[in-house]
This record gives C-alpha cells, sequence and structure tokens, in this order.
C-alpha cells in the first residue's frame, strides 16, 4: 500500500467520464473506478465531530486515524498501483479532505463539456431509455433538464467541483479536459493526463474498446436507466446530437448563461 497512488476524477455527466475510465484502464497498472461512494464514507465518518457522544468523550487522534486509513484499507486488495477514482473529489469539503488526509498533492481530472451539451445528451438518451432515475416516461424534455440543474442536481454537483478546482490556489491540483478534445484528439489528451498524473505513458489502444469492468466493479444501470453508462466500443467518435434539434427554445434560454471559461 505505501507504493499506492491515489488520483481521482470528476467532469459533468455525459462528458466523457466513461470513456476516459474504458482506456485508462487498458494500462494495467491503473485502476479507474466507476462512480464510487468512498466520499459518502467519509463525509459520515466527518459528521461524528458533531454528536453529543464525540463532544462528550472526544477522541481526536484515533479519528484522525480512521479517517487517514480510509483510502488504503478501501482499496487495500487492489492490485493496481495508481487508483483514478472518479467521484465529486472537487467538492470543497471532499478537496478538504483528501488534501489532509490522503495527499497534500493531490491531483484531480475534470472533465468539461457545454451546459447546454450535456442536457441535450441526457435528453436523447432519456427518450432511447424511458424508463430512468429522472423519470423520462412521465416527466417532460423541459422538466428532465430542469432536474439536472437543481441546486443538488447532477450537473450543478460537478460545476461545483470545476469552480473550486479555478480558485487559484487550486489549479495546480486540477486538470480540465474538454470532451471535444478527448473524443477528437485522444492520444493527446490521454499524454496530458499521463504527465499531468507523473505516470509513465502507456500505448492504447482506440478501437475494440470494452466497457468498464475494473477488478470485477462495473456499472449495473439497470438502477438508474439502460445504457447511461455504456460506451461505443467499435470506434471514438462524437455524437451527433444538435442541442437545436432536441431542446426547446426555453431551456436553451434559460440555461444558455451557464457558461464556464476553461482557459
Amino acid at each position: 500500500m505505501e507504493n499506492k497512488k491515489f488520483y481521482f476524477l470528476c467532469g459533468l455527466p455525459r462528458a466523457g467520464n466513461t470513456l476516459l475510465t474504458s482506456l485508462l484502464n487498458q494500462n494495467p497498472k491503473i485502476a479507474c473506478t466507476p462512480n464510487a461512494f468512498t466520499t459518502n464514507i467519509t463525509e459520515a465518518i466527518s459528521k461524528v465531530e458533531t454528536t453529543l457522544e464525540y463532544m462528550n468523550a472526544p477522541n481526536n487522534e484515533s479519528l484522525r486515524n480512521l479517517l487517514k486509513n480510509i483510502y488504503p484499507s478501501f482499496y487495500k486488495d487492489w492490485k493496481q498501483k495508481y487508483i483514478i477514482e472518479r467521484g465529486l473529489a472537487g467538492m470543497p469539503s471532499n478537496f478538504e479532505y483528501l488534501i489532509n488526509y490522503v495527499d497534500k498533492d493531490l491531483k484531480i481530472i475534470f472533465l468539461f463539456r457545454p451546459v447546454l451539451e450535456v442536457l441535450a445528451s441526457f435528453v436523447a438518451w432519456s427518450k432511447k431509455n424511458p424508463v430512468n432515475f429522472l423519470e423520462g416516461r412521465t416527466a417532460t424534455d423541459d422538466e428532465i433538464c430542469d432536474r439536472l440543474m437543481e441546486p443538488d442536481g447532477l450537473i450543478m454537483k460537478q460545476l461545483s467541483c470545476m469552480a473550486n478546482l479555478m480558485v487559484p490556489c487550486n489549479k495546480k491540483n486540477g486538470l480540465i479536459i474538454n470532451f471535444n478534445d478527448l473524443v477528437t484528439d485522444t492520444e493527446s489528451t490521454l499524454n496530458k493526463v499521463y504527465t499531468f498524473l507523473n505516470i509513465p505513458k502507456y500505448k492504447h489502444q482506440f478501437t475494440n474498446l470494452k466497457q468498464v469492468n475494473i477488478n470485477g466493479v462495473k456499472y449495473d444501470d439497470s438502477v438508474v436507466g439502460t445504457n447511461l453508462h455504456k460506451i461505443r466500443t467499435g470506434r471514438i467518435s462524437l455524437s451527433k446530437t444538435k442541442v437545436k434539434n432536441i431542446l426547446s427554445k426555453k431551456i436553451i434560454k434559460k440555461y444558455s448563461d451557464v457558461q464556464i471559461n476553461i482557459s
């Protein structure tokens, strides 16, 4: 475990997270996870400090030991040297925990895609797979978009991660990648990832890809909606999804001001 390194993957949904995960897992020294629940564990344990029992008999050292050993214990049996965990590592509270207890030189990859494209991709997927966590069978396309854009929704949580990574003192901890670059210039983008993480480069293949399955951990999309995390395996290509053909004028106007400069 002393030789294991922990890195993190965040990003807007429908922005290539699953694709990048599949590609990185071609490298036998890397384990890039599906969406992980580790930060849920750390958040729950951190809240112990607010309990009456803890305040009545605080044990700071033991609590710190527990928080420090969550990641080494969780990934103890994983054989890969480099663990890249997908989740909400960029959220301010998670970011602070990871800096303090996992790696002071924290490194987070973030995948960005324009918000309207993300919404259009979700709507297109929902039409093909109407039984899903967005209640696509009964919800209108506009309602689906509004649910995704709720303050505690998938998109806003990830935008919070991105905003935190763009704070000047945190920029060194993040690598923001544009979805379009990942798809159209995949090899160069992967090289940027390897350079950022300081991992020796690997010769990847960009056809005949595999669905995400690492150490027996894979997505069960029956709980969220069929094919949510399914990638095209033949070759990497840009989706033909067009915002104006899918989203209503109302939604385009409503969320067109959600612009983020990633330069």
